[in-house]
């Protein structure tokens, strides 16, 4: 049998490990983009993804859109208003949506209608997330929604299907760690001692 300490230490690893996945979890929830993989020069329908993370409800969206995108209408939705930003010149440079509520342990999407930038790479735009309590995340860097635009691109949904999965990867991984480490100390605890 197990030494009733290398118990407690079977138990303390696996309890990190689940620690360490509910918090990648949370940090793998932030404000996202669909589709993921946009054509350059089409015109696209962007959704922001909105997840609660907190025990606190979300009440308002601030996004913040690059220079060579080109937002062209907005969605109305339900419940929220929503401001527009424009520049000097009139260009749209973001939009503040308020007056809602998500609750804890929901989501909700955002959506706009932009024409794509006629180029290849990565589109990164900010976005800013304000809580009830008046909390705001910001999520930009490599943290931010972004979009892949690519002439090789296929459909939106075949490449989120391919290579959503990735996101999770380290997460797996730390799993599958947190499971070897917990064999191991049971086998040696199990040499030790022997079986009665």
């Amino acid at each position: 049998m197990i030494a009733d300490g290398s118990r407690a230490f079977l138990r303390g690893v696996v309890a990190a490990g689940l620690a360490f996945l509910l918090g990648y979890a949370s940090a793998a929830a932030h404000v996202s983009i669909l589709p993921e993989h946009l054509v350059p020069g089409s015109e696209a329908k962007l959704t922001f993804r909105v997840p609660v993370e907190r025990e606190v409800a979300t009440t308002g969206l601030e996004i913040s859109f690059p220079e060579d995108l080109e937002v062209l209408l907005f969605q109305p939705k339900p419940g929220w208003t929503y401001e527009v930003v424009r520049d000097s010149s009139g260009r749209i440079t973001g939009v503040i949506w308020s007056g809602g509520q998500i609750r804890p342990g929901e989501f909700d999407e955002f959506t706009v209608l932009v024409r794509i930038p006629d180029r290849e790479g990565q589109l990164a735009l900010t976005a800013r997330q304000t809580y009830a309590d008046g909390q705001v995340v910001t999520w930009e860097g490599e943290e931010a929604p972004v979009v892949t635009i690519s002439a090789e691109a296929a459909s939106p949904s075949a490449a989120r299907s391919g290579t959503g999965w990735l996101r999770w990867a380290p997460a797996l991984l730390a799993w599958a760690a947190v499971l070897a480490i917990s064999v191991a100390a049971g086998g040696r605890a199990w040499t030790r001692r022997g079986p009665r």
